[in-house]
């Protein structure tokens, strides 16, 4: 018999965590008939991010200004190492984005910015359509990251 490890992402506190691992751990063994099943834990550190790759980091900055140091590198923060970037702009009515798109992913969309062109655009110009957390998908289902840099 095999040891398999199952990971599970809850938002809550941990009790809650804890509590939901317990019973799902219950109608597992109960489900495949089980003898044992052990190891339930939470751990605070295990996020919904970490599942998927940012192809696309972004700033979102009036249309006369750029980024300083700190921001790019946040922005570094924000894509996986061990891949290549390439620089990428968006500019809408009043604002600019600026930032850096996996090299990969462009060449995939024949170096053309213009599929992102549409959605980029209105989060710039409508600020209902923006995330607190700057957390959005490309319009391909693909994770990435555009903050606002504060005057």
């Amino acid at each position: 018999m095999n040891t398999y490890k199952v990971q599970m992402y809850v938002n809550g506190s941990e009790d809650d965590a804890i509590s939901l691992q317990k019973y799902f751990a219950q109608s597992v063994a109960d489900e495949f008939e089980l003898s044992t099943v052990f190891g339930v834990s939470a751990e605070l550190d295990a996020s919904p991010e970490d599942l998927f790759d940012r192809v696309m980091a972004l700033y979102m900055v009036e249309l006369e200004d750029g980024l300083d140091y700190k921001q790019i590198c946040r922005l570094m923060d924000e894509l996986p190492a061990g891949k290549k970037y390439v620089p990428i702009e968006f500019h809408g009515e009043f604002t600019a984005a600026y930032g850096y798109v996996e090299t990969e992913y462009f060449e995939i969309h024949d170096y053309n910015p213009g599929f992102l062109v549409e959605m980029i655009t209105a989060i710039m110009d409508d600020m209902k359509l923006e995330n607190p957390d700057g957390r959005y998908m490309t319009p391909d289902g693909r994770q990435f990251f555009m903050g606002y840099c504060p005057v």
